[in-house]
């Protein structure tokens, strides 16, 4: 029988940890509990959880400080990161797709946002390897059921958003597509994305996949929004 998906629960308080723990092991996955970022980070070093949730009320879970810390200690793995804001820092959330998480979420927690977060990133991370099942674009390619991205033969890092605006891009080339219309594609709590959110994404999807090279084949469109621009490749 396959290891059930481990998630990783940040937060000093009991009962949202409990509570996270029954939503998350109900939907089949196992879960491992930590009370600080110094446990999170001690729970890393044994175990690489599919996905983390942290409560950023929790002192050090703030939207960047535990993002850094593990990602310093675990360079070069990304592991898709949740934020869980309480309403009265409401403001967070703002800042979520500008920061280091890739999702965030207001408490009182609404369960299967949470539950179709983890859906998304968990399945594709875990999805079996496959050499049929390919989209390309000139040198970009994506195995999709292998969930991995590759740029002149070269393996791309991507964090779960720039995979998945990647992905949408690759899927449908030469189109425009609108700020507006990429924000349900990569966030599910559309409603509270700034649309501005998608520029910092488009950049740093832009500076992945130039690596030190002067073009990119995702091109602005003045006022429209971005083309991934076969032209050429």
């Amino acid at each position: 029988m396959a290891a059930k998906p481990v998630i990783a629960i940040c937060s000093d308080d009991t009962e949202l940890c409990l509570l996270l723990r029954h939503i998350v092991e109900a939907e089949g996955y196992a879960s491992v509990l930590a009370s600080s970022p110094a446990e999170m980070l001690a729970v890393l070093e044994n175990e690489m959880p599919q996905a983390i949730v942290a409560d950023t009320a929790c002192e050090g879970c703030g939207l960047s400080a535990l993002t850094q810390q593990i990602k310093s200690r675990n360079s070069g793995t990304v592991i898709p990161m949740a934020a869980l804001i309480r309403a009265d820092r409401s403001r967070e959330l703002m800042r979520v797709p500008s920061g280091s998480m890739d999702e965030g979420f207001l408490r009182p927690l609404i369960p299967d946002r949470l539950l179709r977060f983890l859906a998304r990133t968990v399945s594709a991370a875990r999805a079996p390897r496959s050499e049929e099942q390919v989209l390309r674009q000139g040198d970009v390619a994506i195995n999709v059921p292998g969930h991995v991205a590759t740029c002149n033969g070269r393996r791309l890092d991507l964090p779960p958003i720039e995979f998945r605006l990647l992905y949408h891009l690759l899927r449908y080339p030469d189109r425009v597509h609108s700020r507006q219309a990429l924000i349900p594609v990569l966030w599910d709590d559309a409603a509270r994305v700034n649309p501005r959110s998608v520029d910092i994404h488009v950049s740093r999807l832009r500076r992945i996949l130039r690596n030190g090279n002067t073009g990119t084949p995702i091109k602005t469109v003045r006022a429209c929004g971005y083309i991934f621009d076969t032209c050429g490749l």
